[in-house]
């Protein structure tokens, strides 16, 4: 058996292994949400103060459908909302030079969620 496989554990292991699971989750969710907020936010403020276009409000809504998506415990919307997360990050940080340290903290709790979310995928149903 390799290490990742999730039935050598033994069950009280197990149950800490899904409860850490859980918290990575509801971390990685969370932090989607308020990504979602201070974003829609700022959208609305720089449309009004700059006529900006709407692309920053869409950013806003696209995180967080996955965000409820993670809370759901869906792997898929765990590795789109840090993959499309990511490449926003890096394309903003190349082209302003600026949101480095956030997109680097959001950006590592989104990789809990997905960490969490498939270690979760291999739990026993009675155990959830």
């Amino acid at each position: 058996m390799s290490d990742s496989d999730p039935s050598r554990y033994e069950p009280e292991e197990r149950l800490a292994e899904i409860i850490l699971a859980g918290e990575r989750i509801r971390c990685a969710a969370v932090a989607g949400l308020i990504s979602a907020a201070v974003t829609m936010v700022s959208a609305l403020v720089s449309i009004e103060l700059a006529g900006l276009s709407a692309s920053a409000l869409v950013e806003a809504a696209v995180v967080a459908v996955l965000s409820v998506g993670v809370w759901q415990k869906s792997r898929a919307a765990a590795l789109l909302l840090f993959g499309c997360f990511t490449a926003l990050r890096l394309y903003e940080f190349a082209r302003y030079g600026s949101g480095l340290f956030s997109g680097l903290a959001f950006g590592y709790l989104f990789l809990l969620g997905v960490r969490g979310t498939f270690r979760l995928s291999g739990a026993r149903p009675d155990l959830l």
